[in-house]
């Protein structure tokens, strides 16, 4: 936000420092190159980078994915995915759809392990769900 707002740097700066501080919470140095499932720093950074659009589409779809998938890597890979077809649809920006590939990417890249076994979905919120659809 800051470079934005106090800076005035271009929109492909700004989505450059906020992919590297992603990618800096994924592969910390401190830490020996290993660190977090950066979700949490990507809401940060989309919050910041004040595009409410792809902050929404993200939290929606994440939201999604917590509430209908039971592995954390599936889950966490349904955000990106949701934003990037957004984006596609609604033919944005080509920065946003670059920085968003570069997410997915990374999120790939730090759950690939888990990404070996097909995603398995919430049984009993799927049965809960057509239980309550039966009763209407």
């Amino acid at each position: 936000m800051i470079t934005h707002r106090l800076f005035e740097l271009p929109t492909a700066i700004v989505l450059a420092v906020g992919l590297s501080a992603i990618l800096g919470h994924a592969f910390s140095p401190m830490m020996g190159f290993k660190g977090g499932k950066s979700v949490a720093v990507t809401f940060g950074v989309l919050i910041a980078l004040l595009q409410p659009e792809m902050l929404f589409t993200f939290a929606i779809f994440m939201l999604l994915g917590f509430l209908f998938i039971e592995q954390n890597a599936w889950t966490s890979m349904v955000g990106p995915t949701g934003s990037l077809s957004y984006l596609f649809i609604t033919q944005g920006n080509s920065w946003e759809t670059l920085f968003m590939l570069c997410v997915l990417a990374l999120f790939i890249l730090k759950q690939y392990d888990g990404l070996g076994t097909a995603p398995r979905f919430r049984v009993k919120l799927v049965n809960w769900l057509q239980s309550r659809r039966r009763e209407t």
